[in-house]
């Protein structure tokens, strides 16, 4: 999975959130979707709720 995640800019990542939002725009589904994987495992790695928004 790594190979199709790359960092956009240089900020550092916001760990004292309350939670960690994903942005869903094209890749609705909830299997197979590299970048729901992605925001899953970096939520519980800060042991943060994920919150799922649809735009």
């Amino acid at each position: 999975m790594q190979g199709r995640i790359k960092k956009l800019n240089s900020k550092n990542e916001n760990t004292s959130g309350k939670y960690v939002a994903y942005i869903m725009e094209a890749s609705q589904r909830a299997f197979y979707n590299h970048a729901l994987e992605f925001a899953i495992s970096f939520a519980n790695t800060l042991k943060k709720p994920l919150v799922v928004v649809y735009n």
